[in-house]
């Protein structure tokens, strides 16, 4: 990760070998981040990753998030995005382990109110809605003695 003065880019890879016949697993990832305006952020990211499998197709996410400071203990943050997965060829399917799968594409949006008042406390309440019909509504609390 590198941090400049208005914004900061980070990258990521990773690799794995299970000495199997499918060969490497391997995939990459990369931000850029910038603050454009007093509390106000903006993130754009992606990342991608190959199982290896001949015939597999690879997966991938690309997001874009807006982090908004609403006042100095309330924070927003918005993410839009996609997860997808390519067509899987013909080598997939004749084992019949796992069925090869089409091309698709699941695109989602999150939003998260925060709020820190102080003395230790936080708490933050979110939601999450995908395009397949899965949603998830998160609360947290917490509080630091010391």
């Amino acid at each position: 990760q590198a941090t400049f003065d208005m914004f900061k880019i980070a990258l990521s890879a990773e690799a794995y070998d299970d000495e199997d016949a499918s060969g490497a697993d391997y995939g990459f990832g990369g931000s850029i981040g910038a603050t454009v305006a007093e509390g106000i952020e903006i993130n754009i990211g992606g990342r991608y990753f190959d199982t290896g499998v001949a015939d597999e197709a690879a997966g991938y996410q690309v997001a874009a998030q807006l982090i908004a400071a609403l006042t100095e203990t309330v924070k927003l943050t918005t993410e839009i995005g996609v997860y997808g997965h390519g067509a899987d060829g013909a080598a997939v399917a004749a084992p019949a382990v796992v069925p090869a799968r089409a091309a698709y594409s699941d695109f989602y949006g999150k939003a998260e109110l925060a709020w820190t008042p102080g003395g230790g406390f936080s708490s933050s309440v979110g939601a999450t809605v995908q395009q397949n019909g899965a949603y998830k509504v998160t609360f947290k609390a917490a509080k630091a003695f010391q």
